[in-house]
């Protein structure tokens, strides 16, 4: 998918260190008491440690932290699926929620979701979205939240418009994120921070066409604009 903006964006002098989550919906395929195995429609990366979370969630629930181990090709109902066993992370982590797995998969509840945390870097950011530099490539159409990495709640769901690949950097993918409208902005999101950036970029502007053309204050105008 191409790269399209509905908004502008501002290029960000300092990169926002940030984490992002990603949901997934798996199928659990077997539960043991030192492993997991799932089905999931997209492969995950071996020694990625994930948030394994089975049942309803308005109901009993199992969260467990493991470890993907192996995954390979599986064919279910003519589709390619992928096999991937998970195992503790953590002895005494998954060993508390495991009788509980167990319980649910015995019983037939096999809703579960695998959360997926990604450290990132938000490089520029718009009302519309931003552009995160990441370690592991996130497929266009991926729906997730991203989170500042100072503790402020600059929290946004996403998904994910384009994504590109840049060999032999520490950060080899960017990707383009489009912000989604579910509620209204929280005064210390993203979007908020976007609309701040505006107006401060309108009052750079007049200031510059009432001094007739003069820079502004060397030091202040740390962001650069772009359609």
């Amino acid at each position: 998918m191409t790269e399209r903006r509905k908004s502008g964006r501002f290029a960000l002098g300092c990169p926002v260190d940030a984490h992002l989550r990603v949901l997934q919906h798996v199928q659990i395929d077997h539960v043991g008491t030192n492993a997991i195995t799932v089905l999931s429609v997209t492969p995950l990366a071996r020694g990625e440690d994930v948030t394994l979370r089975i049942g309803p969630s308005d109901g009993e629930q199992a969260t467990l932290t493991a470890r993907m181990i192996s995954s390979q090709p599986h064919v279910l109902d003519g589709r390619v699926m992928h096999r991937v066993q998970l195992a503790r992370a953590d002895r005494a982590t998954l060993s508390t929620g495991v009788d509980a797995a167990i319980h649910l998969w015995r019983s037939g509840e096999h809703i579960a979701v695998v959360l997926h945390p990604q450290a990132t870097r938000v490089v520029n950011v718009g009302r519309g979205g931003c552009r995160l530099e990441l370690s592991t490539g996130l497929p266009v159409g991926t729906i997730g939240t991203l989170y500042s990495g100072h503790g402020i709640d600059y929290a946004e769901p996403f998904r994910v418009g384009f994504l590109r690949e840049r060999p032999g950097v520490s950060s080899p993918y960017v990707a383009g994120v489009e912000f989604l409208w579910l509620d209204a902005p929280a005064s210390q999101s993203f979007r908020t921070m976007a609309a701040r950036l505006e107006r401060e970029h309108r009052l750079v502007g007049a200031r510059v066409a009432e001094t007739d053309g003069l820079p502004p204050v060397p030091g202040r105008d740390t962001i650069s604009y772009s359609q």
